[in-house]
């Protein structure tokens, strides 16, 4: 398409309008009330993936994904495309691994997926910041302790330690989310405390 843009109305419209002379039998076959999928194709010139992508493609009534094989997919089959995506800078043989990397991404967006209704909320991304330690039983494992205060069943401690821990995990890992999250307008005045005590005693 023009100026790389792909078609929006896609072989998606095309399946939901199986009385067109364009659309062959088994297409419109396809359409039995059920809304019309949305076709993805996996290409590295295709939007970058990410958890906000997955949140919008997880309100998508159905999805149909089409995996190009080594060379990729036939440049003239890509007016059939409701959306392009891409995972990130790398190449692979063949977009089956692509696919069900964003669906996994996708369905544990679904409500009941993973069990508990918050279940996907706070997690790495999702917020604009890495997620926070995980730890489990037992409190204390070859000389390794869980933190005190996950333990002194102080829920206003325990959110601000794991508010914290994110900040600093973000910080040191990823500092352009930090950056992004910061020209959101997300810090608020407790944070901007703790990233500037955590500044000091990372340059003393």
């Amino acid at each position: 398409m023009p100026g790389g843009h792909f078609a929006r109305a896609g072989l998606s419209e095309r399946l939901s309008s199986p009385g067109r002379a364009d659309v062959p039998e088994h297409e419109g076959a396809l359409e039995h009330g059920a809304p019309a999928p949305t076709v993805i194709f996996l290409a590295p010139q295709g939007r970058r993936f990410d958890d906000v992508y997955a949140s919008e493609l997880a309100r998508r009534e159905r999805l149909l994904f089409v995996c190009g094989h080594y060379e990729g997919i036939d440049e003239r089959a890509y007016a059939l495309a409701d959306e392009v995506i891409s995972l990130g800078d790398y190449v692979l043989t063949s977009g089956e691994l692509a696919s069900m990397v964003v669906i996994d991404a996708v369905v544990r967006k679904l409500p009941g997926v993973l069990g508990a209704p918050d279940g996907p909320v706070d997690e790495s991304f999702t917020s604009g910041l890495l997620e926070y330690p995980q730890y489990t039983r037992p409190a204390s494992f070859r000389g390794q302790e869980v933190p005190a205060v996950l333990l002194s069943g102080d829920h206003g401690a325990v959110a601000r330690w794991r508010r914290n821990m994110s900040l600093e995990r973000t910080a040191r890992w990823r500092p352009d989310l930090l950056e992004a999250f910061e020209r959101a307008g997300n810090l608020t005045p407790a944070d901007r405390e703790f990233l500037e005590t955590l500044a000091g005693e990372q340059g003393s």
